[in-house]
């Protein structure tokens, strides 16, 4: 694999099959770039390491990684200067510690994740009604709420026990889009109401035997102050997609890169709540194809108005 570009974030490519909690992880960057690997969402940092001059790096995590119970971490990557500066967009990346390491089981073990430490789930991101039962590990007690992503609804909060699992039913139906969609975002809190980590997020489809996962674009808008949808593919063949989605009825929805230092354009919704855009300029794909994009609602006083909605775009 070619070295990366300057400025482009750093691409994992030893297995996310792991066999240690501090195994040794290897990967490509821009040549000489100092890759930064952390726990996702920042609470602990697990070291960095100087590439090369071909861009290829090797790092071996300087404490063990934060499984949860079921062996599964996130970790998060980004190239910095000598300076201490970022110098690419946060990419990442979930390992997932093999059975014969001591990882992978469903019982609850011994690595919990820290206070701090955004919440993980585990139950399935496949749902087949939309109230389902929604499974996760957290820090031990902490009290782990669950919104619409952008936040504009909230599903209610749950307590972790003493090995970090925590479950809950949504308190009303999951907002999904036409096709089964919807984003969730989940973070923990303590008992006084102060959030103690950084939000993380999932994508759950409804099956289509529950009636979701269609293919056609419904009716049903967004509602004002919503985060905007996508419900076109995530996978793409170019880089100057096609897009399609839902929002506010003649909103006007503002594209970013997940840094948000390229605007990719603006769409405007139709009385429906539709909208669609062709990306310009090009999508900037990491060595495995993806590339992050966010966007939001914007008011005519170009203020967003909305919760950032993001989605990972698979170009093949």
């Amino acid at each position: 694999m070619p070295s990366l570009p300057s400025g482009s974030a750093p691409a994992l490519t030893s297995s996310t099959t792991i066999n240690s909690r501090q195994p040794l992880l290897q990967g490509m960057a821009a040549p000489y770039a100092i890759v930064h690997v952390f726990l996702a969402g920042g609470s602990v940092n697990y070291g960095s390491a100087r590439a090369d001059q071909f861009g290829n790096w090797s790092l071996t995590p300087n404490q063990p990684l934060a499984t949860d119970a079921y062996g599964k971490v996130s970790i998060a990557l980004a190239e910095f200067d000598t300076a201490g500066q970022q110098r690419s967009p946060w990419t990442g990346a979930n390992l997932i510690l093999s059975t014969s390491a001591g990882g992978g089981g469903t019982t609850p073990g011994g690595a919990i994740l820290p206070p701090g430490s955004p919440p993980v789930l585990t139950s399935s991101t496949t749902i087949n009604s939309r109230q389902p039962l929604l499974q996760g590990v957290a820090a031990p007690y902490a009290i782990v709420q669950v919104l619409l992503a952008g936040g504009s609804v909230n599903y209610g909060s749950a307590r972790a026990d003493q090995f970090g699992n925590w479950s809950l039913t949504p308190n009303q139906p999951l907002a999904t889009d036409a096709y089964g969609n919807v984003s969730i975002a989940l973070a923990e809190f303590n008992t006084a109401g102060q959030q103690l980590s950084p939000w993380t997020g999932a994508n759950l489809i409804l099956s289509t035997g529950a009636g979701g996962g269609g293919t056609t674009p419904g009716n049903t808008p967004r509602p004002a102050g919503s985060a905007p949808v996508l419900t076109s593919s995530t996978t793409v063949s170019a880089s100057h997609p096609f897009l399609q989605g839902l929002a506010t009825p003649y909103s006007t929805i503002w594209f970013y890169n997940a840094s948000g230092s390229i605007f990719h354009g603006q769409a405007q919704a139709n009385a429906s709540g539709n909208w669609s855009l062709i990306l310009h300029p090009p999508l900037q794909p990491d060595a495995q194809g993806n590339a992050l994009i966010q966007f939001a609602e914007y008011s005519t006083a170009n203020q967003p108005v909305s919760g950032w909605a993001t989605y990972t775009l698979k170009v093949v």
